[in-house]
């Protein structure tokens, strides 16, 4: 959640969000589904401070292939 925190602060840098978006897909591909859930339900959190990033914040799940 960290890492996505601070890739929402850094702004549109595409290299920093590639190389977040690598390590929040490592880190999710070892999470249970229970996990998965949290990290989703943590991401609305985010979302919800972020309201102008809050679509791509939302649309992460998706697009790194987990269920919800």
């Amino acid at each position: 959640m960290a890492t996505l925190e601070d890739l929402v602060a850094v702004g549109h840098d595409s290299h920093v969000a590639l190389s977040a978006l690598e390590e929040i897909a490592h880190e999710l591909s070892g999470m249970d589904s229970r996990e998965r859930r949290q990290f989703i339900a943590g991401l609305e959190r985010v979302a919800l401070e972020e309201p102008d990033r809050a679509a791509w914040i939302r649309g992460l799940p998706d697009a790194l292939g987990l269920d919800h």
